[in-house]
């Protein structure tokens, strides 16, 4: 009985821990969520935020699920958003189908956006973004709050939505440039943002 108590405790035990190393609502480690929005904090990068290096989560099969097999000549189309420094604009694609296209601002010269080929990380709605920079530097920002914001970098590098800016487009980022994020005029950040999945291409061009 003894042997069979303590069995009992170690399984009880092994549980909670387990449930705490996965984390729980409210940590503001858990993408897509419309619960509390993380706290940005101070780093380098556009807009840097603790702890958002985690990967997107992933569905996990149960016992006995078997995937769905794909017949030959029918793989899903490929998404990707792709980004071009050049002329300040923003493609959606899911195979050869423009889902969004719109113009956006990316980072000031000074603070460019990194070019390359990464994914979508995370997304949050709403996310509040703090100057990592201290008041009195040429690159402080007030804090502020925006709708939607797809973490595609790390380092802090997100593309959302930016109601202050007023100059999207070509030769934008010369004149309004973020910090290094991409901003998104807020009328093409919903479709954009819905759109989105955890994993998808972001390619970043010159």
């Amino acid at each position: 009985m003894l042997r069979l108590q303590g069995a009992r405790v170690a399984l009880l035990i092994s549980a909670a821990l387990w449930l705490g190393a996965c984390g729980s609502p409210g940590t503001g480690l858990n993408a897509d969520s419309s619960s509390s929005p993380v706290n940005a904090t101070v780093s380098p990068g556009c807009t840097p935020a603790t702890g958002l290096k985690t990967p997107y989560p992933s569905a996990t099969p149960t016992p006995g699920e078997a995937p769905t097999p794909i017949a030959a000549g029918h793989l899903p189309p490929a998404r990707q958003i792709r980004i071009a420094l050049s002329v300040q604009h923003l493609w959606a694609y899911e195979g050869s189908a423009v889902v969004v296209s719109t113009d956006v601002t990316t980072g000031m010269p000074a603070l460019p956006t990194p070019t390359g080929h990464f994914h979508v990380i995370a997304k949050y709605s709403p996310y509040y973004f703090v100057s990592p920079w201290p008041r009195g530097s040429p690159y402080f920002y007030e804090s502020v709050w925006v709708d939607y914001a797809i973490l595609f970098a790390d380092g802090g590098y997100f593309i959302h939505d930016a109601g202050w800016q007023q100059n999207f487009g070509p030769g934008g980022n010369l004149k309004t440039g973020s910090h290094g994020c991409v901003n998104v005029p807020p009328r093409a950040m919903p479709a954009l943002y819905d759109w989105a999945r955890g994993g998808d291409d972001v390619i970043v061009t010159n």
